[in-house]
């Protein structure tokens, strides 16, 4: 017996799987407690604990007791509905081992229990918000853009890989020419192209086959038959079938997983091979209409066609994603059966080889996904608003996305990492692990609309969002809630309504952007092609006073003559990769008042690298700019002045090294001006010593810039061994929540894969302490400055170093080209 029981204490003991003690607490609360808020909540507490402890009888007794007085706990009978309802299904997967045979999840018992019943998920509780009984449709969005951002996907992944392997080719062969006894690979000089694109045409065309395979033999992938799905979930089926006979296609193959995240995907390169693939956890989280809303989204994607491009895209990350971690459990399995006879630094050494292998494939998988965040994050619109309008309920897909959030958050918290999956087919799912770590792992009392009013209010956050393949689910429920609004529904959540900026008329649309973007690089290149002199000038002129026409034509005030200015210049000292995305940025902050405003203010809004690589260009280029013209004026002016003026031409006769220079010394000033304000001592007050998860992600105003020294004690999740070398799996669970960390070495993400005892890695599953610096961005995350155990052990990171002596490099780099200048 307890005799000073405490809620906190009982929390704690929760979160950290210690349900007895959780459950003397509550117990003893439950008796003497007088606050009718913490009573409530030690009694919903006490369920779960007791639900945990595999004392499902005693929990489903406690909540029968309780509804008998529904004045004073209205929850406990729709609790003990869905505790029922559990319990049956924990019968039913018990039947399953004994027989063999699995069955499908039950969702339903009865008409009148479908009803009442919702899945128990820790006593959170859903408004339910109404649908639609008829209503109009919504405008229809322009096509052209959605074609438009999809071939403009393909085409920087198709450079992005070629790129890459290119640089990977010349690089063995440069490491072999300096080897004895072997000579370079002569078939590594060929230009790559050609069989690139046959490579990713097969892909394409067998992609499908090859992600069933790889469901199949690394994820347990199981059919799943229609009439499985009309028996338990008669909605969600007459969705599909209604979508199939409406859009004259065959209804998708469907598969389950067997896994407790949930999750569901869509993939195929035909209408008649495309599938969709959920979890058992989804069926056994989601209601039937939120079930239907998901798969009438994942319909979308099958009839728009970008489930296509998007199957040969996953099928291509799955090369290396799979290598990684196949090669990081390999590597450590080898390095632990290496017997003791051998020297110690053998199983290093085996150890190592496997975490530099690991982390290289890992490294491609990242920058290979880069080219599809954009398309991405934009298709999830066009579902999103498909599955609302074909199915009339956007509140059911509101409440389908923080559940699938909710469970996100809670397998990856059993699990203490982040599973296989959910990294490798995180564009496939319509939520990101990433993003429901933090939300969906908050307390079940946390109002959601206290925490999502940055993701649909906050200025910055598409800007903090450009690396993610996932919209801000605040923003898609503030969407959703404008169809509901539109059809005159109240909404599931009750978001900020947002306040529109006058921003004057646009004149160039992002896609225009793109097309000049591309105009521009086609213009490049020219420059290599082997034709005659005089045909290839032509060609290239006529490309430059096409661009310059269009940008005439559009470009009406004073201040975006300077956008001619910079084609000007670029054309005049040759066109590059860098002076192209020069004009790029130019013209997009430029043409927008909005933009140019944000863009004054970035330095307070975006994290230290991203601020310091924008202003690096912008300053550099304004430094040649300046150089450049004084280097012209000396030119023009020398033969009328006396003084040496000469001396200056040197500056417009350099091109590219000497604006490369300027790039780096800007970028490298950046850095050193603005690192103190935004690594500043860590002081802790009381207020910032263990503070609620929910009230670091309540302020919409919050900005990564705008530090906030935390110290957060729990318990520190994360993959094991190699695979988290780089630490890209590092977060911590507390009581009030979780949240990611961001752990890197004094020599910067490549420094973690060098020897820097105890890696943070050895402390996952246990107790730790973090200090650090909040950040709030689109994924809100900790910059670590230590990690301490509960004994004496401890690592810190050195991300404030990494980035000084990033600065340094810069500024020699700099310094290195000037004087070769």
């Amino acid at each position: 017996m307890i005799s000073e029981p405490s809620f906190p204490a009982g929390q704690e003991a929760l979160s950290q799987g210690d349900y007895e003690t959780a459950i003397a607490h509550f117990q003893r609360l439950c008796e003497v407690e007088l606050d009718p808020q913490i009573l409530t909540s030690a009694r919903q507490s006490l369920v779960l604990a007791l639900w945990k402890s595999d004392r499902q009888q005693d929990a489903i007794a406690l909540c029968r007791n309780l509804a008998q007085d529904l004045e004073e706990n209205p929850w406990a009978a729709k609790t003990y509905k869905d505790l029922v309802l559990r319990y049956q299904k924990q019968a039913q997967g018990t039947e399953e081992q004994k027989t063999g045979k699995r069955q499908l999840p039950t969702a339903y018992q009865s008409p009148s229990e479908a009803a009442a019943a919702a899945v128990f998920v820790s006593g959170r509780e859903w408004r339910n918000a109404e649908r639609a009984k008829t209503w109009k449709r919504l405008k229809a969005p322009q096509e052209w853009k959605f074609w438009l951002r999809q071939a403009i996907a393909t085409l920087i992944l198709f450079w992005v890989v070629r790129t890459s392997l290119d640089w990977g080719l010349d690089f063995v062969n440069n490491v072999l020419a300096k080897l004895p006894l072997v000579s370079p690979i002569q078939g590594f000089y060929q230009n790559p192209t050609r069989n690139i694109l046959i490579f990713l045409v097969i892909l394409l065309a067998v992609s499908p086959w090859l992600l069933d395979w790889v469901f199949k033999y690394f994820y347990k992938l199981e059919p799943f038959k229609f009439s499985q799905l009309a028996s338990q979930y008669p909605e969600t089926a007459k969705v599909l079938q209604k979508l199939a006979t409406q859009y004259k296609i065959s209804r998708p193959q469907l598969g389950i997983l067997p896994t407790s995240a949930p999750f569901s995907l869509t993939y195929g390169n035909l209408p008649r091979n495309a599938r969709i693939i959920v979890s058992d956890s989804l069926l056994e989280q989601l209601e039937d209409d939120e079930l239907a809303a998901i798969f009438a989204s994942h319909f979308s994607q099958i009839v728009k066609g970008d489930f296509i491009f998007f199957s040969g895209a996953i099928a291509l990350l799955q090369i290396p994603f799979t290598l990684y971690w196949q090669i990081a459990k390999g590597g450590e399995r080898l390095s632990e059966i290496i017997p003791n006879t051998y020297p110690q630094f053998v199983a290093l050494l085996v150890q190592w080889l496997g975490g530099l292998s690991a982390a290289l494939f890992y490294s491609i998988y990242i920058l290979w996904r880069l080219p599809l965040l954009y398309f991405s994050r934009q298709r999830l619109y066009y579902s999103d608003r498909f599955a609302a309008e074909f199915t009339g309920n956007p509140n059911a897909l509101s409440r389908a996305l923080l559940k699938i959030a909710v469970g996100m958050a809670k397998q990856i918290e059993q699990r203490q990492e982040t599973i296989w999956i959910l990294e490798g087919f995180d564009l496939l799912m319509p939520v990101g692990y990433r993003q429901a770590l933090s939300l969906g792992s908050l307390p079940d009392k946390t109002p959601f609309v206290d925490v999502l009013a940055w993701e649909c209010t906050n200025e910055y956050r598409y800007w903090l969002g450009l690396f993610e393949p996932h919209p801000l689910i605040g923003d898609r429920i503030y969407l959703l809630n404008r169809y509901a609004n539109f059809w005159k529904l109240s909404p599931e959540i009750d978001l900020p309504t947002l306040i529109q900026e006058k921003e004057g008329k646009r004149r160039f649309k992002l896609e225009e952007f793109f097309c000049l973007f591309l105009t521009l690089y086609l213009g490049y290149l020219t420059k290599w092609i082997d034709w005659s002199r005089g045909l290839q000038q032509t060609i290239y002129s006529v490309i430059f006073i096409l661009v310059v026409l269009f940008l005439t034509a559009q470009l009406k005030q004073y201040k975006d003559f300077l956008v001619l200015l910079l084609v000007w210049l670029s054309y005049e000292n040759g066109v590059n990769l860098v002076s192209i995305f020069i004009i790029f940025l130019a013209i997009l902050l430029l043409d927008n008042q909005l933009n140019l405003e944000k863009l004054k203010n970035s330095y307070k809004a975006l994290p230290l690298l991203q601020t310091s690589m924008l202003f690096g260009l912008l300053f550099g280029l304004a430094a040649r700019i300046t150089l450049w013209t004084i280097g012209l004026a000396s030119d023009y002016l020398s033969a009328w002045v006396r003084l040496p003026l000469w001396r200056l031409i040197w500056l417009h006769n350099t091109v590219n090294p000497f604006l490369d220079a300027c790039i780096l010394a800007a970028f490298s000033f950046c850095i050193i001006v603005w690192i103190n304000h935004y690594f500043p001592n860590i002081r802790i007050s009381p207020t910032r010593k263990d503070p609620r998860i929910e009230d670091l992600l309540s302020n919409p105003k919050s900005l990564p810039p705008n530090n906030q020294g935390v110290r957060l004690t729990g318990r520190l999740m994360g993959r094991k061994g190699i695979s988290n070398w780089l630490a890209q799996d590092l977060m911590l669970k507390t009581s009030t929540g979780s949240i990611r960390l961001n752990f890197v070495s004094k020599a910067g993400t490549i420094g973690n894969l060098f020897p820097i005892p105890p890696r943070p890695e050895k402390f996952c599953d246990r107790k730790v302490t973090v200090s650090g610096w909040f950040r709030r961005g689109s994924i809100p995350w900790i910059d670590v400055d230590e990690i301490r155990t509960t004994g004496t052990k401890s690592t810190r990171s050195g991300y404030p170093v990494w980035v000084t002596v990033l600065a340094v490099l810069s500024a020699l780099w700099s310094a290195w080209l000037i004087w070769n200048a």
